[in-house]
């Protein structure tokens, strides 16, 4: 997880695995600092089928209840609340729709847009807010609060454009949700990114070096 940015269309799936560190890159939805993914998403249409699809999937590889860790961004066409995210850790977890007043007509407008959605725990359960084009969408608090994901055994692997694995362990495999669109520029932070923050930045390139960990403290991917 030391890339700053991708590019991913639609003819691929784009995959990163996460060997442990020690530098706190193998830690996603941090309870002390949260987490923010950033993208930018051109779309004109969703699949014949109307099937969901994946923006963002990653998992710890862990299929235990007691252990098992996940956090997934998707887009579901044909309905008022097109952006979802599923997020869980051990055995609390939840969906929440996060797209405010967005539609999926907003969402495949043919057009490059700017997409944000910060993560952090709070008093009152997980908050969870979307930005897009550096305006806030939406601005939520799901009581549903999970731990810190953490790769274990296996480190955590995360997809861009489609599923990582079956979600509930039925005969969906790595690939699908295939995500019909192109996608640039994701970022994944390792802090809840402010409304400021995703204002002011949101159309700039990352600054830094892109491989050198001292200058992007707070940049994962």
């Amino acid at each position: 997880f030391k890339i700053a940015s991708c590019k991913y269309s639609s003819s691929s799936t784009t995959s990163f695995l996460g060997p442990a560190k020690s530098d706190g890159l193998q830690t996603i939805c941090n309870n002390f600092s949260g987490s923010t993914l950033e993208f930018w998403l051109k779309k004109s249409a969703f699949g014949a089928n109307n099937e969901r699809e994946v923006i963002f999937d990653l998992w710890n590889q862990e299929t235990s209840v007691s252990t098992k860790g996940r956090l997934r961004l998707e887009l579901r066409p044909n309905t008022s609340e097109p952006i979802y995210l599923i997020w869980g850790s051990g055995s609390n977890g939840a969906e929440l729709s996060v797209g405010g007043t967005l539609t999926d007509s907003d969402i495949k407008d043919d057009k490059w847009h700017h997409y944000a959605v910060s993560i952090a725990n709070v008093t009152t359960g997980m908050r969870v807010r979307l930005y897009r084009d550096g305006i806030m969408q939406s601005d939520q608090t799901d009581s549903n609060v999970i731990d810190d994901i953490r790769g274990l055994t296996g480190g955590l692997n995360a997809t861009l454009g489609s599923l990582i694995s079956d979600p509930a362990g039925g005969s969906l495999v790595k690939g699908d949700g295939k995500l019909s669109g192109s996608m640039d520029e994701f970022r994944y932070w390792k802090k809840e990114r402010t409304a400021r923050e995703v204002g002011l930045n949101w159309f700039s390139q990352v600054g830094g070096g892109t491989d050198d960990y001292d200058y992007n403290v707070d940049l994962g991917v």
